[in-house]
């Protein structure tokens, strides 16, 4: 039998005997259905790729609990930074978006642009370009 159908018998055998394991830890770290999902295929090949490190004759259950474990923590960890840069990257979005609006970056007579650009009150012709090309006024 060649490595790749002793890998293919394993992993059928795994499958068989254990799948509740990886299902199990998949619903208890996520809540969507479409989420668990996608926990499980990755905690599935996650197990396909540990079968060259598996120790030969060691019980199968507490190792293959131990990788799905690990995928998900992993998961989650990776899960908790996506969500943080998807929400900068609607507070950025939103912030830009608000200082490209003509006059909608003032505020009480503060102009926004002044804070996140610099102040270009400071050169030699009062206003830069950069404000008469969004529409700013160039008092």
């Amino acid at each position: 039998m060649s490595a790749k159908q002793r890998t293919e018998k394993q992993f059928a055998e795994w499958m068989q005997a254990h799948s509740s394991i990886a299902l199990k830890i998949a619903r208890s770290f996520e809540r969507s259905v479409d989420s668990q999902a996608d926990l499980l295929q990755e905690i599935l090949l996650q197990w396909w790729r540990s079968i060259p490190r598996y120790p030969a004759g060691a019980p199968a259950a507490p190792w293959l609990y131990r990788v799905s474990l690990h995928v998900a923590l992993t998961w989650q960890r990776l899960e908790s930074r996506r969500s943080r840069l998807i929400d900068h990257h609607a507070i950025f979005s939103e912030l830009i978006a608000t200082i490209a609006q003509p006059r909608a970056g003032y505020v009480a007579g503060v102009d926004l642009a002044d804070l996140y650009i610099g102040n270009p009150t400071t050169q030699a012709h009062g206003r830069c370009a950069h404000r008469h090309a969004l529409g700013w006024p160039l008092v």
